[in-house]
């Protein structure tokens, strides 16, 4: 990449799918699927569904560093409104969201279905089931997205919370990270939002709260303890 760059490399040259260069960095690599039925024209096709998967683990925050040196912009979109915060959190790259932060990031930055690095980085297995291991994935037309991991990124989601990430930030269907965590099943993570000071009586559009959609009861039961009344 260093050869690259010092040969006169455009940084902010994006793929076809509107991928930059850094946002493929801080998770390494980064996989596009539509399906065939009329709907939201990708790639010369028309589909209803554009997903993409990212695949945690892989991604290299030296990479990052010398993208943002070398002029990357840092809160630079893909087709689908995600960032590099929002791919680095998703993917549980902790050294690729601290080196993003430290390029300020836009902590609070939402992909086009209202989802933020925060609620990425929160969720775990919640209501959609998925096969071949542990990846994520960004759905446009359909639910605002899921995220599937072993647990949620909760050292990502702490480093966001201190970055100043809004806990009681909303998608396009009502769901704040709180609810997200609870849906999964993670536990510190609500427990991180908790002492983050969120709203713990927030409902999404169907009128539910973190508390009745808790994936446990004894998520269920601390929310309340802890104040939630719905």
């Amino acid at each position: 990449m260093r050869a690259l760059l010092d040969a006169g490399a455009n940084v902010n040259t994006k793929m076809e799918t509107g991928l930059s260069a850094l946002q493929i960095a801080v998770c390494g690599r980064i996989s596009w699927s539509s399906n065939s039925v009329e709907g939201v024209p990708f790639g010369g096709t028309t589909s209803r569904w554009r997903t993409i998967n990212v695949h945690p683990g892989a991604g290299n925050a030296d990479c990052v560093n010398l993208l943002l040196k070398a002029g990357a912009k840092v809160d630079d979109r893909d087709s689908l409104g995600g960032t590099a915060l929002i791919y680095a959190a998703a993917a549980g790259r902790l050294d690729c969201v601290q080196a993003l932060l430290a390029g300020h990031a836009d902590v609070n930055a939402v992909n086009l279905n209202g989802r933020s690095a925060l609620e990425f980085a929160l969720y775990s297995e919640g209501e959609t089931t998925h096969s071949a291991g542990s990846y994520q994935v960004f759905k446009m037309g359909s639910r605002s997205g899921s995220v599937f991991t072993s647990g949620g990124h909760n050292d990502c989601a702490a480093a966001l919370v201190m970055a100043g990430a809004d806990v009681n930030l909303k998608d396009d269907v009502g769901r704040n990270a709180l609810m997200e965590a609870a849906i999964g099943g993670n536990t510190d993570g609500v427990k991180l939002l908790i002492a983050a000071k969120a709203d713990l009586n927030a409902t999404d559009h169907r009128g539910k709260s973190a508390m009745t959609l808790a994936k446990s009861q004894d998520i269920a039961d601390l929310l309340k303890s802890s104040g939630a009344s719905k």
